[in-house]
């Protein structure tokens, strides 16, 4: 998701709006970093690392919904593990491992949610889920 796509998920709110873009970095290097499918330079790992970290510390948005956002850190981040575990398997996994894989996007629904209510969370569920099958058939 680029900037305009998570301010509108944010309902324009920047702090959440930062946070899901330091979210979303987080996730996508991480991801680079197991797959090596991309080069990750010290400097980008860092940056994002540090990134990630003062959104955690000092976002004031953040804060306030820490104990939402922790457990949809929690199990995202499960979710992945989960997924690269049955991306080693034969389909039907295989092909789901790309479905579970996608969990991150549920911090973008988690968020429209937070601060829009659950219609915006279902208006911006319809937009913007989508999966990348890269390995099933």
């Amino acid at each position: 998701m680029n900037d305009e796509d998570c301010n509108e998920v944010a309902c324009g709110d920047q702090a959440a709006k930062r946070f899901l873009l330091t979210y979303f970095s987080l996730v996508h290097v991480f991801d680079d970093v197991y797959d090596k499918d991309k080069e990750v330079t010290d400097e980008r790992l860092v940056k994002v690392m540090l990134w990630w970290t003062e959104e955690l510390l000092y976002n004031p948005w953040v804060r306030e919904h820490s104990n939402v956002l922790w457990s949809q850190i929690i199990t995202g981040w499960n979710a992945w593990l989960d997924a690269n575990v049955w991306a080693k398997q034969p389909n039907p996994k295989l092909f789901a491992s790309d479905v579970i894989k996608s969990n991150y996007q549920e911090m973008t629904f988690l968020v429209a949610y937070i601060c829009g209510g659950r219609e915006h969370m279902r208006a911006m569920s319809t937009k913007y889920r989508e999966y990348n099958f890269e390995k099933g058939e």
